[in-house]
C-alpha cells in the first residue's frame, strides 16, 4: 500500500503491484473497495457523522475497515500485470477455468 484509504469523494487506495522484475502503481477505487469494506464511502460519511455518540456505529465502521485490510492481504497474488502495464484481475482472466478456480477460492474466503 502506498497511501491511506480515503473516503472522499469516493473510496480510493493506491498500492504497488509488483513481481520480482518490475512493478506498477495502481489506484483501487470505490467499485473494488466498497464490497471489501461492506459499505460505500457515502454510507461511511453518514454513519461517521453519528458515530461519536454511538459506540455501536463506531465499532461497525472500524470492523468494515479492518475486514477490508484483511481481505486485501488475502488478495496477494490475485492480480497479474501484463506487458503494456495492463492490470488484470478476476474477471479479465482468459479462460473460464481460471475464473472459476479463482472465484471459488475468493468466495470461500469472503463467506
Amino acid at each position: 500500500l502506498t497511501s491511506k484509504l480515503t473516503p472522499t469523494p469516493e473510496w480510493t487506495l493506491t498500492c504497488r503491484l509488483q513481481d520480482r522484475s518490475s512493478g506498477v502503481e495502481v489506484t483501487l477505487t470505490e467499485k473494488f473497495l466498497a464490497p471489501l469494506i461492506g459499505f460505500s464511502s457515502n454510507e461511511f460519511r453518514e454513519l461517521r457523522a453519528v458515530s461519536p455518540g454511538d459506540p455501536g456505529v463506531k465499532a461497525y465502521l472500524r470492523g468494515g475497515l479492518e475486514r477490508c485490510q484483511g481481505r486485501l492481504k488475502f488478495l496477494t497474488g490475485v492480480f497479474e500485470v501484463e506487458k503494456g502495464l495492463r492490470v488484470t484481475g478476476f474477471e479479465d482472466m482468459r479462460s473460464e477455468k481460471e475464473r472459476a478456480e479463482l472465484r471459488g477460492y475468493v468466495e470461500t474466503f469472503f463467506k
